[in-house]
């Protein structure tokens, strides 16, 4: 491993001694440089940290905010026919389907809705009795 001289504009070493003591130089060189941007990845990985988990802490408030917008507009909604609640409401309980039954009601739900036939297809039943089967299964 023969350490570069021309980089430094020094002349090359005369005997293994200086050569040794150059190289122990630069490496030292090296290892400083290495330490310094060790610790500024260190401060960027820790802010990172800190921002992320702000984030975080963000992201899990809007799931209750957003419940409460969507109850306090209830009234806006069916009034204008909207009917976001219901939608929400549909799709959750589609989501417990069986994959066949779920891929007829999506597809006619969406033709439905395209043609505006002014019918609609709805789910009735529980909920909770159908997450109880999807688990049995």
């Amino acid at each position: 491993a023969v350490v570069s001289t021309q980089s430094t504009g020094k002349k090359p070493p005369s005997d293994q001694h200086e050569h040794m003591l150059e190289r122990l130089k630069w490496e030292l060189e090296q290892r400083k440089a290495m330490r310094v941007d060790q610790e500024r990845w260190e401060k960027s990985k820790v802010d990172l940290e800190g921002e992320i988990a702000g984030l975080k802490g963000y992201l899990a408030s809007l799931p209750p905010q957003l419940e409460e917008m969507l109850g306090t507009t209830t009234q806006v909604q069916e009034y204008l026919g909207m009917k976001l609640v219901h939608r929400k409401t549909q799709a959750e309980m589609a989501a417990w389907l069986p994959p066949q039954l779920y891929n007829i009601y999506s597809q006619v739900s969406g033709y439905t809705e395209y043609l505006k036939l002014g019918s609609s297809v709805t789910l009735n039943g529980d909920l909770e009795v159908a997450k109880n089967l999807s688990s049995e299964e």
